[in-house]
């Protein structure tokens, strides 16, 4: 008999790629079946093939791990290291993540160079900026951690660094207002406006992740 954990998660996500189909973010969203969502976003150097090869490395190698059971710090070595010897060019990726335990609602941010996350609580907005280094620049990199506490119908925001090339405070506005009807819609919004006022020739690769927590019944 498993128990059944008390919260599930309402997903939202947008991305827009600003040359071609090819994207420098991925996108990676995991159910451990233990309890835990896992959110990750990595963002790869620059815009295109090479930026996107480095991004879906980065998302792809660090789910793997954490699915089979390695922990964020050792597998964040992996990841790293994987960049560091990958090419005799920097390979570099940043790592944004976020772990929620569906059982208590407790939430762990994990970043690795990454953007500022949001956390909305009553539309009261705290932001979540950790100083830390991308992976593939150094060797004994580390992750800059945090952790929250979330409750029936809080949201967490996580951003790539191309949507708040515009500054954050419209961002802010946006995330506080309340009559989306879905994350996904809000998520949208935000990539929408990110886009429609950036000048086209300076776009970089955009992507949002917004998760509600709700009650499992």
């Amino acid at each position: 008999m498993v128990e059944k954990p008390n919260f599930k998660m309402s997903i939202g996500f947008a991305q827009y790629c600003a040359e071609g189909n090819l994207c420098g973010d991925t996108i990676k969203t995991i159910n451990d079946s233990k309890g835990h969502m896992i959110l990750i976003i990595s963002d790869g150097m620059g815009k295109g093939s090479r930026a996107a090869l480095d991004g879906a490395m980065g998302a792809g190698l660090l789910s793997k791990l954490l699915c089979t059971g390695f922990g964020f710090d050792s597998s964040l070595k992996v990841v790293n290291s994987a960049l560091l010897v990958k090419s005799s060019d920097k390979s570099l990726a940043t790592l944004d993540c976020a772990c929620i335990d569906l059982f208590t609602g407790k939430c762990e941010f994990y970043k690795a160079g990454a953007l500022a996350s949001y956390i909305v609580k009553q539309n009261e907005i705290t932001k979540c900026e950790l100083s830390s280094m991308p992976a593939g620049i150094l060797r004994g990199i580390e992750f800059a951690k945090r952790t929250t506490v979330l409750t029936v119908d809080d949201e967490i925001v996580l951003l790539s660094d191309g949507i708040t090339d515009l500054g954050g405070g419209w961002l802010e506005e946006l995330l506080e207002y309340d009559g989306f009807y879905s994350v996904n819609e809000k998520a949208q919004a935000v990539l929408d406006t990110a886009v429609k006022n950036s000048p086209p020739r300076y776009r970089d690769d955009m992507s949002v992740i917004i998760v509600k927590l709700i009650n499992a019944d």
